[in-house]
């Protein structure tokens, strides 16, 4: 019997004043990883906010042993926000 490879879906979820992270295993449905910039009370810019949320998602995905996911992108544009997110997820060590 093949043991199937664990896939893993990076949702980013957006507002106005917040932006969410978050690591799903597609084989199971289970969030992973789960990370929000509410708990975030710092006076700085959204783009800083977005950095500080995808750094955390990097690190307990490292924690986790998630090395590997892709990024289920719906309708949002690369750019902006998200784009730090993504980026800062990268340089922390997780493939995307």
């Amino acid at each position: 019997m093949k043991k199937e490879p664990r896939n893993f879906k990076l949702t980013i979820n957006r507002s106005l004043k917040h932006i969410e992270g978050q690591i799903i295993d597609m084989n199971t449905g289970a969030s992973m990883v789960y990370v929000s910039s509410k708990k975030i009370k710092d006076k700085i810019t959204k783009i800083k906010m977005a950095e500080l949320v995808g750094k955390k998602v990097a690190q307990i995905a490292m924690e986790k042993n998630i090395t590997k996911c892709f990024f289920d992108r719906k309708k949002q544009k690369y750019h902006g926000r998200i784009k730090a997110l993504i980026e800062t997820m990268r340089k922390n060590g997780v493939k995307i």
